[in-house]
Order: structure tokens, then C-alpha cells, then sequence
């Protein structure tokens, strides 16, 4: 099934929400028996995330949530924020992990155009689409080792190995011996 743009529900009637309301959407998907359910927000800027967000997820708690019959309905909640401009890390890390009501993700940087057709496709891509990477054939992995399927991925790996033994105590300094030579490269 697709992504459906609904009316959006009458739960942000009060006047705090009025400047805002034209920047929300209501969408649905129907899957199986149920409904996911998804609140798009389209801040103008950073501040006005900060100010908002939880507001906006406490009113679809308190006003939406509440009314779902269908407690799998209840647990599919999504408050996406989608902006053209960069949010602070911790900000955003600070709305995904809020567990309250709903499920949180926050994308920025994206193109200024947000219209219907690609705020669905992205909805669909970021929540219902798995990619999983494919392997190479189990032919091309049986004469090789350990070390050269590592060293494909990340050759750093090996050298920051070198002075370690496998066990948990060593894994600290493994880890930071990794991170310094690693630095600056595109994988990491």
C-alpha cells in the first residue's frame, strides 16, 4: 500500500499552533490489518523546531494517540521533522531519542522543494524499505582468510590489531589505537 496524505486531525486547534499548522501533514499507511501513522513537521528554521517539537508530540499523545482502538496503531506513531537547513547534532540525537509517543526522526539538509510526492517517497524509503547490501558468493569468501575479508573492508583495522590480544580488557585501547588511525578516512 502507499502513503496517503490525510486531513490533518483537529488536535492542533489551539492558537500556539496556528502559525505552524500550515507547515504540518497528516499521512497513513495501511499495512496489514493497521495503520502506520506519520505527523510531518516543515519548520522554518531551527528555533522554531526547538520551540515546538515537544509540544507538537505531546498534542499527538494526548490527542491522537489516546483515540487509537488498535494498540499495534498505537505503537506505529511517526513525528518526522524535515527541514533544508543543518540541525544541531545534539538536538537532533536529543528529539530521536525521546521515546515518548512516538517514534522520532529527524532529516535536514534536504532540497528546499519538499512537495507531496517527495516528502512520500522519502517516508518510504527512510520507514518501510530494508536494503540489505549483497554478499559476494560464498565461492569467493571459502579460500580466503579472516584477515584478507578484514582487510577488503578496512585495512586499518589489521594494523590497529596488531598490538592487541582478543579480549575485553584490550578493547579500549584497540579502539582508540583504531580511531587515531583511522582518522580523516571517508568510512569512519
Amino acid at each position: 500500500m502507499e502513503i496517503i496524505k490525510s486531513d490533518l486531525p483537529a488536535i492542533f486547534t489551539e492558537p500556539v499552533f496556528a502559525p505552524v499548522r500550515p507547515r504540518l501533514q497528516y499521512l497513513k499507511k495501511e499495512l496489514d490489518q493497521y495503520f502506520v501513522h506519520m505527523f510531518v513537521f516543515l519548520p522554518k528554521d531551527e528555533e522554531e523546531i526547538v520551540k515546538l517539537w515537544e509540544p507538537l508530540n505531546a498534542r499527538i499523545a494526548v490527542g491522537f494517540q489516546t483515540e487509537l482502538a488498535e494498540g499495534i496503531e498505537m505503537w506505529n506513531i511517526y513525528f518526522l521533522i524535515l527541514c533544508p537547513f543543518k540541525v544541531a547534532r545534539q538536538l537532533k540525537y536529543t528529539i530521536e531519542q525521546n521515546k515518548f509517543c512516538s517514534r522520532k526522526l529527524v532529516e535536514d539538509q534536504l532540497a528546499e522543494d519538499l512537495d507531496d510526492g517527495r516528502i512520500a517517497k522519502l517516508l518510504e524509503k527512510k520507514l518501510f524499505t530494508l536494503v540489505i547490501p549483497a554478499l559476494p558468493p560464498p565461492s569467493e569468501l571459502m579460500n580466503k582468510t579472516t584477515a584478507e575479508l578484514i582487510e577488503a573492508e578496512d585495512p586499518v583495522i589489521l594494523t590497529a590489531l596488531k598490538d592487541f590480544k582478543a579480549s575485553n580488557k584490550q578493547f579500549d585501547k584497540f579502539y582508540k589505537h583504531y580511531k587515531k588511525l583511522s582518522h580523516g578516512s571517508k568510512k569512519h
